[in-house]
């Protein structure tokens, strides 16, 4: 900044009255003012909190920068900004002694390793790995009025930690905690001005040897809340996830890996809602192929985001631009793979009509294409790829498997304990269904005082995957062209031994491996399907 900008920044704070001549660091600053600005924020604009005043922020420093940037500053901040003038040396000694900067100036590669770089972006990342240690999925951050609602998913159940952090986080500085996660963004999308609208971004860290990469999504909630965050936690670790540890039954892999290994070429499907394992089931498919080759082959896949990253694939990150000119879009990508001799091919979603004949035409090319597509089951996936209007012909001659599947929280053995079903269950129940339970051993997930004494995972020991599988012979395919209707094609592969996610899944609960109600919750009862 010019002499003449630093001259007229003080006079015009002098002239207001805002001059602070008494030593900064004598001051009694409440710790929870500290934290209302970012540690980069107020090392590379010499800011120092000083006090609250009317819901607005009194803030000292000696750069005129804080009253050029002063709206960005406080969009930044979340709170409007009362600003006051200190000499550069009161400023240092101030921000030595409340925050240890012992040097000013714009801060360059503050990346989100370092964990001493503030007291509150050190607590942020404490709480992150303590999600980690707890094979946490996502982290979520609710902030109310009255408190700050942190969930850690966990075996698929949201579990509560917000008591464990209260004392840490206190709901006036919920905004200066989402700034912070958003600041951590590397990916160069999150915005941290942006309150109002949904906003994502990424970034990495590492612990132990092992990455893992960081997913932000915010959404804009009601009142003066401000935004939910959640942090999606995706660890990359060496040993890729193989069929054979996914947990499918012996079966079920045998059967996945029979079509795989059988079919040079085709279409195979993957469903499930979010969270169900469809990537990781789809690159374990991809590796049990690639693993089982004499040579290398050429994978490819277009992912949005890229979840699992493997150096031998080639990976391309699907990009949405208004221009087209930009535009990475899903169809571009694979339009381009067809061009580099691939062996495999990921793509990530069949949407509409043009996926799937994009998909179609990759797949008659003599490639394997694999894909996901959104539907409640495998009969349903199949039904709704023909509800796109695509050629059913060259479907039925493309499609190779179809996999949709769930995954259940599996009961710790030691301190699960035998359940009795309630009226609640066995109206979801059909008769023989009741029976054949009321002859097993149906197990519960005990109070949490219990749970918390044992090993476990508040109550579990992981998920098992309830799969649905269908592989397409000539005869299942001759019997399709005829036939389109649900009800008619689950009768008919019921006939040839197929087994539903609530027909396996019952077994499960039988033996006392997964709670009736996990069951229900997840992937749901068709009694009580039927009746609605």
């Amino acid at each position: 900044m010019s002499e003449l900008l630093l001259d007229n920044f003080k006079q015009k704070i002098i002239n207001a009255g805002r001059f602070l001549k008494e030593p900064l660091s004598g001051r009694d600053i409440p710790h929870d003012v500290l934290m209302l600005v970012p540690r980069d924020v107020i090392q590379k604009y010499h800011i120092l909190p000083i006090k609250l005043q009317d819901e607005r922020l009194c803030i000292a420093s000696d750069s005129p920068s804080v009253m050029t940037d002063k709206e960005h500053l406080e969009k930044l901040i979340g709170r409007k900004l009362v600003i006051f003038w200190a000499d550069t040396d009161n400023i240092l000694d101030a921000l030595t002694k409340f925050y240890e900067i012992t040097e000013l100036g714009r801060v360059t590669g503050s990346g989100p390793s370092q964990a001493d770089d503030g007291p509150l972006k050190t607590s942020i990342i404490s709480l992150i790995w303590h999600a980690v240690r707890l094979n946490a999925s996502d982290i979520h951050l609710l902030p109310s009025a009255s408190k700050i609602y942190i969930y850690f998913r966990i075996n698929g159940h949201l579990e509560d930690y917000s008591d464990d952090y209260s004392k840490i986080f206190s709901p006036n500085i919920a905004p200066q905690i989402i700034n912070i996660i958003k600041g951590m963004d590397t990916s160069e999308q999150a915005n941290i001005g942006n309150r109002n609208m949904p906003d994502s971004g990424s970034f990495e860290m590492s612990k132990d040897g092992i990455l893992y990469d960081f997913r932000i999504a915010t959404v804009p909630v009601g009142g003066s809340s401000g935004q939910k965050l959640i942090l999606r936690i995706l660890p990359q670790k060496a040993d890729k996830a193989r069929l054979e540890s996914l947990g499918y039954a012996a079966s079920d892999r045998q059967m996945i890996e029979t079509a795989l290994y059988n079919n040079a070429t085709g279409l195979f499907i993957m469903s499930g809602p979010t969270g169900s394992g469809k990537s990781t089931s789809l690159y374990a498919q991809m590796f049990y192929l690639y693993d089982n080759a004499d040579g290398p082959l050429n994978v490819m896949t277009i992912d949005d985001p890229i979840e699992i990253k493997v150096p031998e694939f080639s990976q391309v990150q699907v990009r949405r631009a208004a221009s087209d000119n930009i535009d990475l879009s899903p169809i571009k990508i694979l339009e381009a793979f067809l061009r580099s001799d691939p062996d495999l091919i990921l793509y990530n979603e069949i949407r509409s009509k043009e996926d799937g004949e994009v998909a179609l035409t990759a797949s008659t090319t003599g490639h394997r294409l694999f894909t996901t597509l959104h539907a409640s089951d495998a009969v349903r996936t199949l039904t709704r790829f023909i509800d796109l209007g695509v050629s059913k012909t060259t479907l039925l001659s493309e499609l190779k498997l179809v996999v949709a599947q769930r995954l259940v929280a599996k009961l710790c053995p030691i301190c699960s304990r035998p359940h009795m079903i309630t009226e609640t269950e066995r109206n979801a129940l059909e008769d023989r269904e009741f029976a054949t339970l009321a002859a097993g051993m149906p197990r519960e997930r005990p109070p949490k005082g219990v749970y918390l004494n044992c090993s476990c995972n508040h109550g579990y020991v992981g998920r098992l995957v309830i799969p649905e599988i269908i592989v397409f012979s000539d005869k299942f395919k001759e019997f399709l062209m005829l036939h389109d209707g649900y009800a008619s094609i689950l009768q008919y592969l019921k006939a040839e031994g197929f087994k539903t996610m609530w027909d396996k899944g019952l077994v499960a609960v039988a033996k006392g491996e997964v709670e009736l109600a996990e069951l229900i919750n997840v992937v749901g009862s068709p009694k009580i399907q039927n009746l609605d």
